[in-house]
């Protein structure tokens, strides 16, 4: 940047004359930077808002399902089997008798005739494993052989290991059941190598699960975990454990999930509104815009602060949106559901769920703020579990679902989401808009202040000439 020397022959200060006229210039570009500013504060409210929404959605939408609101639990009293339930599970108790666990084909050889040597000095070797060729190069040691079989693990199904200490190669399936099996043969090149690797057979097969259930024998499964009955089973290894094992199944409602399920959501409904109700109503402070570049320098940094708190405040007040979706979330959680059986629970209240304090009248003040009567739920949930599950899945868990669903609509079309890199809600048009705006006015102020500087180099000029031609008039006015 060229050195400016100004105001030598007019004596006048033009750097501060040309800094003011500048800011008349800067003027425009200050309010639209404030603007994107108010934007932005107002854009991440709602994205605030909108984050708030998906987080009470997520946990309304598990209470659509019955395997939430119809959850069942098991004991067994072993270790030998762990067991779940679904949905489908009847409750009651049930016997499971376990003769014996699935397992892999597995063949563990005998120490092989070096550990460290080569196994197939004469050639290579090709074998066939499960129908795949696997040529082995010769001098394979031990590490060799098992690297080149686990390459093929993926046609073969077989995994291969070698333990240094025992000096023996194990040969696994990576399936259990009737369909696991391990096949091993020489086919070409150096025969010794299988007889080196030591292995003792050739051949063998997996087993399967065997266990009887409630009166029925001799159930077969090629996994240790199965399904009977809507009971999920996974049978454990047991250390010591002699067959047959004898389990006892008790299936019951799970309440407890359910319950803890069920009050998740009335708090997170009620931090929602409570949110809601405090961006709504808060005090908007017209008097107090952004800083600008300029105002932040001459500010201390506790007065920045609270500044902008007051500059932010009121984002959302009197939101629309906002309003609404509260508005028609309490219509949703207060009509009764229609199409259930007679005598059914119908309405939230009936579960120990209200908009009222127990005892008191509706609360409006509270603006659609849920009670929960703990003791009520529960004894809805022990008495008539199913009940309890038709209300909230074919009736007030689908129905708020959908309206927060169109509101998180609603406000990521407005302001975004936040989640994701392609934002063009309008809200983040209007930034873009402002972007440009601001570039384009800021590469003009160069030109403005360039010219400035011109006009001043030219009086500057002008009023050297003046003074030259001033003082040689008096040099020869003098000499007269």
């Amino acid at each position: 940047m060229p050195i400016r020397l100004t105001g030598m022959a007019t004596g006048m200060d033009t750097e501060t004359m040309i800094k003011q006229m500048m800011q008349a210039h800067r003027m425009p570009i200050d309010r639209m930077k404030q603007k994107q500013q108010t934007i932005t504060w107002q854009r991440d409210a709602y994205r605030e808002m909108n984050t708030m929404m998906a987080q009470l959605r997520d946990t309304i939408s598990t209470l659509r399902f019955e395997s939430t609101t119809n959850a069942k639990k098991v004991t067994t009293g072993t270790t030998a089997v762990t067991a779940t339930a679904t949905s489908d599970t009847t409750p009651g108790a049930y016997a499971l008798t376990i003769h014996q666990m699935a397992s892999a084909a597995t063949i563990t050889g005998n120490a092989v005739s070096s550990t460290t040597g080569p196994l197939n000095t004469a050639g290579d070797t090709v074998l066939t494993v499960n129908g795949v060729d696997i040529t082995i190069t010769q001098n394979s040691t031990a590490n060799n052989v098992v690297t080149a079989l686990n390459a093929k693990t993926s046609q073969t199904g077989v995994k291969a290991s070698f333990d240094a200490v025992t000096q023996r190669i194990t040969l696994t399936h990576n399936q259990t059941g009737s369909t696991s099996a391990i096949n091993i043969a020489h086919k070409s090149g150096d025969a010794s190598l299988l007889t080196n690797m030591n292995l003792g057979t050739a051949s063998a097969t997996g087993q399967q699960a065997i266990v009887d259930y409630n009166g029925v024998s001799g159930l077969t499964f090629d996994t240790n975990s199965f399904k009977i009955e809507g009971i999920n089973f996974t049978l454990k290894p047991t250390a010591g454990a002699t067959y047959p094992i004898n389990v006892n199944v008790a299936v019951s409602a799970d309440t407890d999930k359910v319950f803890d399920t069920i009050k998740s959501f009335v708090s997170k409904y009620n931090e929602l509104i409570d949110k809601v109700q405090k961006k709504t109503s808060e005090a908007r402070y017209r008097d107090f815009q952004p800083l600008t570049d300029d105002q932040r320098k001459e500010m201390k940094e506790d007065e920045i602060k609270q500044w902008e708190e007051k500059a932010k405040s009121g984002m959302l007040r009197n939101d629309a949106t906002l309003k609404s979706a509260v508005d028609k979330m309490r219509t949703a959680l207060m009509e009764p559901v229609t199409g259930l059986p007679a005598g059914s629970f119908d309405m939230l209240s009936d579960i120990g769920i209200s908009t009222s304090k127990p005892g008191t009248q509706l609360a409006y003040k509270d603006n659609g703020k849920l009670y929960l009567d703990e003791n009520k739920l529960r004894e809805a949930l022990e008495t008539n579990p199913e009940q309890v599950s038709d209300l909230l899945t074919k009736g007030y868990a689908d129905r708020l679902y959908k309206e927060i669903d169109t509101t998180i609509t609603r406000l990521t079309k407005l302001a975004g989401s936040g989640t994701t890199l392609a934002d063009n809600s309008n809200l983040s048009l209007q930034l873009r808009d402002l972007d440009r705006n601001i570039s384009v006015k800021t590469s003009g102020l160069k030109a403005y202040e360039d010219k400035y500087y011109k006009q001043f180099a030219s009086l500057e000029t002008a009023i050297q000439t003046m003074n030259s031609q001033s003082a040689w008039l008096s040099q020869q006015f003098s000499s007269m």
